[in-house]
């Protein structure tokens, strides 16, 4: 039986951020409003290669498979088949980054929102527990 291999992302809970680092996000906060103090790379920018080799290689082996020629026709289906398996593997690891991205999101938008609120480190570390 055919085994499907695929990359499982799974959000942890990082340790609580330094009284340092509490400082310098709040003052680059209250400076800059837009400061993002937690970036990370969003699904399309890290999935950019695979969702384009869809979107431009499916039309393309479409157009192939309706040429009438022998030879395209075969390249059209043998596109088709690695794309249909290749599926098989990028859609549970696009849900699992999905997945991913919604809890670490939920989770920094809770500590800036409590960072935001706090009146200092102590504050902060309270509000966080």
């Amino acid at each position: 039986m055919a085994t499907i291999k695929y990359t499982i992302h799974t959000f942890h809970r990082p340790p609580l951020i330094s009284e340092q680092q509490y400082n310098s996000i709040k003052k680059n906060l209250q400076e800059t409003p837009n400061y993002i103090p937690f970036p990370i790379e969003g699904f399309f920018k890290k999935f950019m290669k695979p969702i384009l080799f869809f979107i431009i290689g499916t039309p393309i082996a479409i157009i192939l498979s309706e040429s009438g020629v022998g030879l395209f026709e075969l390249i059209a289906g043998l596109f088709l088949l690695i794309a249909i398996g290749a599926l098989f593997s990028l859609i549970p690891e696009w849900i699992s980054y999905l997945s991913f991205l919604a809890k670490r999101g939920k989770y920094y938008r809770g500590l800036l929102s409590n960072l935001k609120k706090s009146n200092d480190y102590l504050h902060f570390r309270e509000l966080m527990l």
